[in-house]
């Protein structure tokens, strides 16, 4: 295979075919999982799943429910009318069944004794597609929206999150273990499904004072802040927080153990190993190193909606209850194609990470895969440039956004497909199949509470 599309490379194949048991490890103290969600899903694996269901097609269906949940979110752009309501309702209960097939995933692999390092890519990866999705469906249930409120606010809430997932799986990179609060992303994912349908019973029954989609949630409070204003500023605030918590963990760690990176244990005098007594202030900046890669998909993600926000038009669009909408610049108009690009773009960075580190090799702070998942970002960046400086595109713009989005989604599943194989064969199972020609020794360390669900399947 060439190496421009090897994406596990020499060394990883090597661990993953010498490999003689799997570990993982997980700081989990929500409260919520340990109470509700963990029985619940312990229930549904032992009593709904029969043995030869292998967990990663459980992933896939989870998967597959938050596809049809944003294909419902573009639908339903840029606000949900009385017509469409319904869609309030689906989008729940479809979050819902993605969130039991993802928390119950896991435990079928326990139970079926089908752990592996490929069920935990897989599932991770899915995780970070969803996550762009759920921070959308909060803004909209909220009544946020690129027309009455910045698409910058909106974009930078992605953004942070983004930050906030990466920087938690960086995290557990460089510590060894995968921490989770007290207030963790399942409750987050509750908290969100059950805002949908406040939202749905509270458009149902006035329709006259909640008429597009939030309901409630776009009562006003103060100076024309509305409640979900606030509640989507206190989750972007929280992802601010997430980055710098796992700052001070891998730096605490450091400190702690007088280790180095494992960039460093690699590259820098590796016949030193562990024992050498690292500065951590030091080797923090050298695992702060991993996150420019995000860096630079973020600064040229905003880049992007920039020249987009700066393209002008007029053209308006009738609703379904007869409301019509007036889109001054493209971004308003093809806010969903945008947002949902990068969303795959970073499903790309955030499971190159994963593979880095179940394969024990250096994240690298430059791919090709990084290349490949943002060139058609960026020729349509260059084709706003031009339509800004001209008012006029090479390819319109709208029609060479479809095609953007459909090539980022394919070189993604490329991608993605390149990967399972890689991991199938070195390691002698399928994927979608219970099979093991050699049995891998799983070894899990859970602290505190039971692991997520679905992290090592």
């Amino acid at each position: 295979m060439s190496s421009l599309f090897d994406y596990v490379g020499a060394q990883g194949r090597r661990e993953l075919r010498t490999r003689t048991h799997y570990k993982f490890s997980v700081d989990n103290v929500s409260i919520g999982e340990k109470y509700i969600l963990n029985p619940f899903w312990n229930f549904v694996t032992n009593n709904l799943y029969p043995e030869w269901l292998a967990p990663n097609t459980i992933t896939l269906m989870g998967f597959v429910c938050m596809v049809i949940v944003g294909v419902l979110l573009w639908i339903a752009y840029p606000m949900v009318t009385y017509y469409s309501l319904w869609i309030l309702i689906v989008i729940p209960i479809l979050m819902f069944l993605y969130q039991t097939l993802d928390g119950s995933d896991g435990k079928q692999a326990r139970r079926t004794g089908s752990s592996s390092p490929l069920g935990e890519i897989f599932d991770h990866g899915v995780d970070a597609i969803c996550l762009t999705i759920f921070i959308l469906c909060l803004c909209a249930t909220c009544g946020v929206t690129p027309l009455n409120k910045s698409p910058f606010y909106i974009c930078s809430v992605l953004a942070v999150y983004w930050f906030g997932f990466f920087t938690a799986h960086w995290e557990h990179y460089h510590t060894g273990t995968f921490y989770m609060g007290y207030i963790g992303p399942c409750d987050a994912q509750v908290a969100i499904i059950l805002m949908f349908i406040i939202a749905f019973f509270s458009c149902l029954i006035a329709p006259g004072k909640y008429p597009h989609g939030g309901g409630v949630w776009t009562t006003e409070m103060l100076y024309g802040i509305t409640i979900g204003d606030a509640l989507v500023f206190i989750v972007g605030a929280n992802a601010v927080g997430a980055v710098i918590k796992c700052s001070w963990s891998i730096y605490s760690h450091f400190k702690t153990t007088r280790t180095r990176t494992r960039r460093n244990q690699l590259e820098e005098e590796p016949q030193l190993g562990d024992e050498f007594r690292a500065n951590p202030g030091r080797q923090l900046l050298s695992a702060l190193t991993d996150l420019l890669p995000l860096c630079l998909m973020t600064f040229i993600f905003f880049s992007w909606i920039i020249l987009a926000y700066c393209a002008k038009i007029n053209e308006h669009e009738a609703l379904s209850d007869g409301t019509v909408i007036s889109y001054s610049n493209l971004l308003e108009r093809d806010f969903m194609w945008y947002t949902y690009t990068c969303g795959v773009v970073f499903g790309v960075f955030l499971t190159t990470l994963n593979v880095s580190r179940v394969t024990y090799q250096v994240f690298p702070r430059f791919a090709s895969q990084f290349v490949f998942s943002l060139v058609g970002v960026i020729v349509h960046l260059v084709n706003l440039m031009i339509f800004n400086i001209s008012s006029k595109s090479v390819i319109d713009p709208r029609l060479l956004g479809y095609f953007v989005f459909a090539y980022t989604v394919v070189y993604y599943l490329v991608f993605v497909i390149l990967i399972g194989n890689t991991f199938c064969d070195e390691m002698g199972i399928r994927a979608f199949f219970i099979t093991r020609s050699q049995p891998l020794e799983i070894h899990e360390e859970t602290l505190e509470t039971e692991s997520s669900g679905g992290s090592d399947n």
